[in-house]
C-alpha cells in the first residue's frame, strides 16, 4: 500500500516503531526488495557499493536471532542507572523502556527481518577510513527505512543483537563471512496499525546549530 506522502512528511513522520508494528499480517518480499531498490541511489563512496542486505523470513532463524536480541536487552538494562524520580526525562525514558521492552519481548513473532551488511571489518580500520565507509552504507539504511514508511511499513533501527559475541553468532546463523562481513544494523520489518504517525518533539535548531565556528 503507497501512502503517497510529501517528502516533508516522509522526513518528518518516519519513526522508530515498535509497539505498533502488526506482528500477524505477513509481509511481501516484493515490496522490501522494491524498497532496497530504492534505498540503493544512495550515495556510496568511490561507487563502490558495498552494501548487502539479508532479508530473513525463516521462522526457525527470526527465533534464534530474536533469543540472541532478548538475552542482549535484558543484560543491557541490566546494567543501566535508574534516573531520579524528579528528573524532567523520567516520563519519556519510561515509555522508551517500555517500548523498546515489547519489541525484545515480541522480536520472535516479527514476520520478516533485514540486516544490512558492509564490506570490510570496520573495527579493524583507523577512523579516517572508517568514516567513508559508515557514510556509504547509513545514508542507504536510512533511505530503506523512509522507503517504508511510504510503503505502510514500519521498523525500528537496532544493533543490540550485535553485543556479546552476538554478530559471531547471527553471522554463523546465516552463513554471513564474519572476517570480511560487518553487520551494521537490524531492521524487524511489518506494516504498521495505522499510518497517523506524527512529527517527534526535538530541541530548536539553535541549541546545536553553529555558523562559521563551534
Amino acid at each position: 500500500m503507497k501512502l503517497n506522502l510529501s517528502v516533508e512528511e516522509v522526513l518528518t513522520t518516519t519513526r522508530s516503531v515498535r509497539k505498533r508494528l502488526d506482528m500477524d499480517k505477513p509481509v511481501d518480499r516484493s515490496v522490501i526488495e522494491h524498497c532496497i531498490e530504492l534505498a540503493v541511489q544512495a550515495p556510496s563512496g568511490g561507487n563502490a557499493q558495498a552494501w548487502h542486505w539479508i532479508i530473513v523470513e525463516d521462522r526457525d532463524l527470526i527465533t534464534a536471532i530474536a533469543q540472541k536480541y532478548q538475552a542482549n536487552f535484558d543484560k543491557y538494562t541490566s546494567k543501566m542507572e535508574p534516573l531520579e524520580p524528579d528528573d524532567p526525562r523520567m516520563h519519556r525514558s519510561e515509555e522508551n523502556k517500555a517500548s523498546a521492552r515489547y519489541l525484545a519481548d515480541n522480536m520472535h513473532r516479527i514476520p520478516m527481518l533485514v540486516l544490512g551488511c558492509v564490506e570490510g571489518r570496520l573495527n579493524e580500520l583507523p577512523n579516517a577510513a572508517q568514516a567513508p565507509a559508515w557514510g556509504s552504507i547509513i545514508p542507504a539504511l536510512w533511505s530503506f527505512n523512509l522507503a517504508l514508511r511510504e510503503y505502510g511499513l514500519g521498523t525500528t533501527w537496532t544493533t543490540m543483537h550485535l553485543m556479546s559475541y552476538g554478530e559471531q553468532i547471527v553471522a554463523e546463523l546465516l552463513g554471513i563471512p564474519f572476517d570480511s562481513i560487518t553487520q551494521v544494523a537490524l531492521f524487524p520489518i511489518a506494516h504498521t496499525i495505522g499510518t497517523d504517525f506524527s512529527e517527534a518533539l526535538r530541541q530548536p535548531i539553535s541549541e546545536f546549530t553553529h555558523y562559521n565556528k563551534w
